[in-house]
């Protein structure tokens, strides 16, 4: 009799010593790694795709199946849009959350030039916190216990939303209509109060015709636009020398933008990007503005201190 309670004992210290395992969520797009984290942030995090890749070209391998098998939690992107989510939603749909999960909390996809854009939606201010608000619900599910970290980092970060709309607020003061060289930086384009007044390559195309150059050109050259905003990432692709061209020729700067990944949180990204759009100092430079990464870490910790404090 005392070794059956000695042994229960045992086993109720181990049980009680013995760390909870954290959970195991997957992101099929590194810029959502980033929200989750914000949310969960005692759980692994590991996305799919690499930072950089195509996710209209992307393949999942054995590994990657792997991966998704033991995960807990799966956050695509939009199945409606990539191919390869709708074999993983097929296989694993009780365990992901997608679009129209956001949507309930929501997310929307804008207009851009009459373009309804599903490209970067979740880099739009409104879009990510009502990613953070279907994640969190999940994660609630996942681990009542919990549910009270969770509910503080997401206020946490709602309020970092909100103070992020009222710096970008500054610059919407001004009106500015610029190119957006794919679909998927008009988001970011918008959270900096700059309209988007043409794309000018599909997403995907390295391909611009004549008349539609010839028309961007006469725009940019009249200031009606006033610069072009490119992926950093796509610098020295064909869209990033296309952009070049332009900038050549019409004397108007190129703006280079982040997406959200890598070691960079969302608040740090969006900031980068906003500091990007100061557009009187751009085109005196004209062909390729980036502010000095010093001045931009100096600006970036003052708003970010400014932030915490009135949190």
């Amino acid at each position: 009799m005392h070794k059956i309670t000695w042994m229960f004992t045992l086993a109720l210290m181990i049980a009680l010593i013995s760390p909870v395992s954290a959970l195991k969520i997957v992101c099929t797009n590194p810029d959502f790694a980033q929200i989750v984290k914000e949310i969960a942030e005692d759980a692994e995090v590991e996305s799919l795709m690499p930072s950089g890749s195509d996710p209209h070209t992307f393949s999942v391998t054995k590994e990657d199946m792997l991966l998704l098998e033991s995960a807990d939690l799966i956050v695509l992107t939009n199945s409606e849009l990539l191919n390869f989510e709708v074999k993983i939603k097929e296989q694993y749909g009780d365990k992901t959350l997608d679009f129209e999960d956001y949507r309930e909390y929501g997310a929307k996809l804008l207009y851009f030039d009459d373009y309804k854009n599903l490209h970067g939606y979740w880099l739009y201010l409104d879009n990510a916190l009502a990613i953070a608000k279907a994640i969190e619900d999940r994660l609630e599910i996942l681990k009542p216990e919990l549910r009270d970290t969770y509910r503080i980092n997401l206020k946490a970060f709602e309020r970092e939303i909100l103070s992020l709309k009222e710096v970008s607020g500054i610059s919407k003061e001004r009106d500015m209509r610029c190119v957006a060289v794919i679909p998927g930086v008009t988001y970011i384009m918008k959270n900096a109060g700059v309209d988007t007044g043409a794309i000018l390559l599909e997403e995907g195309s390295g391909f611009v015709s004549g008349k539609e150059y010839s028309d961007i050109q006469s725009k940019l050259k009249s200031s009606e636009f006033k610069c072009i905003v490119v992926p950093a990432s796509m610098k020295d692709s064909k869209a990033g020398e296309i952009a070049l061209q332009l900038s050549r020729d019409t004397g108007k700067p190129v703006v280079y933008v982040k997406f959200v990944s890598g070691d960079s949180s969302f608040l740090a990204q969006h900031i980068y990007n906003l500091m990007q759009f100061n557009i009187e100092k751009a085109e005196e430079k004209s062909e390729d503005f980036t502010l000095p990464l010093i001045v931009l870490a100096i600006i970036e910790a003052v708003i970010i201190v400014w932030l915490r404090l009135r949190g």
